[in-house]
């Protein structure tokens, strides 16, 4: 009794061992592959591989991509046959009862149809089929450059959410020295108790601005994880500062962006319209329906056989058919405004990003080499100044709080240049 009880006991600690053994790699492998999805996230968030992986798990391109897959399993359904038609029927001679073999009238009668559409409308739908989901494909490049324009805008949207979080961290160092200059000068006599409150409560205001700018970077951070597909909570590392270094000739952009996949969308719907007017145009012509029948009479009566071929009227063609023909062609119509309002709209949209950029430009080089360096000599003359008592403290704050406005401008304008680049990737197709 007691080694059987000792021998359970060993099977079961195998078997937890084999168990904790298999837990473990699994852990092991589970942890590997978070880690290669996660590489390049932190602690320095790299653009390349949020856009890897936001074309892959971007929830709006997996739609796309299925929307893909469902218009070409549409296209041979199109293109095939309507399915045959079998009859099995059975005709009685007289009320009295079964008389197949009594009475010559009796008979079982077998039958098959099969319906032929009039020549050139099974190839005219499919060609809609097939144009339409050439559309799709157009959509999912849409949707591919849009994922992609959003992601690089909330990505240099975090960047500027970090260098003003940078550069509140500056004021606030700035805010407690003048806070323990004011305090060494009013122990001295040298200037009133308001001037301590005065820097104590500029310092306390960036610290709330501190607090929001925090609270901003995680809203951030949210939306670029909604768009890679991941968990909102996911941790993101800080920006790396990736910039675009070359610039724009804007005479070819438009007609690169004439061969954009929004283009590309509306001239394949076009196509797609264009087989479906000429479709419409042969509802006027009937289907032909043919049908082989075979009536089984018993001995000493022969059986008989039947061909017959039928065909639909289309009597009410001017209820019908003609309003089909003329419901195509306004779908055609409207189909050529839409793409003629879409090219305007593109050239609109790229001369207002253009604008947009060369005006950013300019105001970078200004911020850079005139505004900052001169708002940093003035904050260190004025520091010098309060030191000596030669001015008041309203006066340091506001250089300071200049300095600070300048540099944040600097790098907003940096990061509306990043924007505009993003946008005109986009309106051109990626192709710039």
């Amino acid at each position: 009794m007691n080694s059987s009880n000792s021998l359970n006991r060993s099977n079961v600690l195998k078997r937890a061992f084999i168990i904790l053994i298999f837990l473990f790699f699994l852990g092991q492998t589970t942890s590997s592959k978070a880690a290669d999805s996660d590489e390049g996230l932190y602690p320095v968030l790299k653009l390349d591989r949020l856009i890897e992986i936001a074309l892959k798990e971007n929830h709006d391109l997996l739609m796309a991509r299925s929307g893909i897959d469902i218009s070409e399993y549409r296209i041979p359904q199109a293109g095939t046959l309507p399915d045959p038609m079998v009859m099995i029927g059975y005709e009685n001679e007289g009320w009295s009862g079964y008389t197949y073999g009594e009475m010559p009238g009796a008979r079982w009668v077998f039958s098959v149809s099969q319906t032929f559409p009039w020549p050139g409308k099974l190839s005219t739908k499919e060609m809609v089929l097939k144009k339409e989901s050439e559309s799709f494909k157009s959509t999912y490049e849409r949707i591919r450059l849009n994922v992609i324009e959003e992601l690089k805008i909330k990505y240099y949207e975090l960047l500027f959410a970090y260098k003003s979080l940078d550069a509140i961290a500056e004021k606030i160092k700035l805010l407690e020295r003048l806070e323990e200059i004011a305090g060494s000068r009013y122990s001295f006599g040298m200037a009133p108790l308001s001037e301590v409150i005065m820097a104590q409560t500029e310092r306390y205001m960036a610290m709330e601005q501190e607090i929001m700018q925090r609270q901003r970077i995680k809203a951030l951070e949210a939306m670029i994880n909604a768009l890679t597909g991941r968990e909102p909570s996911s941790p993101l590392g800080i920006p790396e500062e990736r910039f675009t270094e070359k610039g724009l000739d804007g005479a070819d952009l438009f007609e690169i962006a004439m061969d954009s996949p929004d283009i590309k969308e509306i001239k394949n719907l076009i196509e797609a319209r264009e087989y479906k007017f000429k479709g419409a145009g042969l509802e006027f012509y009937p289907d032909l329906t043919l049908s082989a029948q075979v009536s089984l009479k018993p001995e000493p009566y022969e059986d008989m056989w039947m061909l017959s071929l039928s065909f639909n009227i289309p009597l009410f063609y001017r209820t019908k058919q003609k309003n089909m023909v003329l419901e195509t062609r306004a779908e055609m119509e409207e189909a050529q405004h839409r793409l003629e309002a879409l090219k305007q709209m593109l050239r609109a949209n790229i001369i207002d990003t253009l604008s947009m950029l060369r005006a950013s430009e300019e105001l970078i080089g200004l911020y850079r080499d005139a505004f900052i360096p001169k708002a940093e000599q003035a904050l260190e003359a004025s520091l010098s100044a309060y030191r000596t008592g030669k001015i008041e403290l309203t006066q340091v704050i506001k250089a300071a709080n200049s300095l600070v406005d300048y540099r944040l401008n600097y790098w907003r304008q940096v990061i509306e240049r990043e924007k505009a680049f993003a946008r005109l990737e986009r309106l051109t197709g990626g192709r710039i």
